[in-house]
């Protein structure tokens, strides 16, 4: 099975709680990696975001371990700029 991550675990609240986008993006890629994660899990995780070239940084690193990819396109809503979603989807192949 998949171990899915819990978005109301710790690392989640550290990200909450940082500052810095770039320790956000830190703390995220090291919530991940080895796990699964939806898109609405990684939705709520792109919200922590101040900046979408950050946000975008993310989700594109965030793709490998998503568990229901076809529904990924949806996450350009999470975008302030149209261009960022775009490109999110270039990434994705859409």
């Amino acid at each position: 099975g998949v171990c899915m991550v819990n978005v109301n675990d710790i690392p989640c609240k550290e990200m909450r709680k940082e500052s810095f986008d770039s320790r956000r993006l830190e703390l995220g890629k090291h919530l991940i990696t080895g796990n699964g994660i939806s898109t609405d899990q990684l939705a709520q995780l792109a919200r922590l975001f101040s900046f979408d070239s950050n946000r975008l940084e993310f989700l594109k690193w965030a793709y490998t371990y998503c568990t229901d990819k076809s529904h990924y396109a949806i996450l350009v809503s999470e975008f302030s700029f149209k261009s960022s979603g775009d490109e999110l989807l270039e990434f994705i192949g859409r």
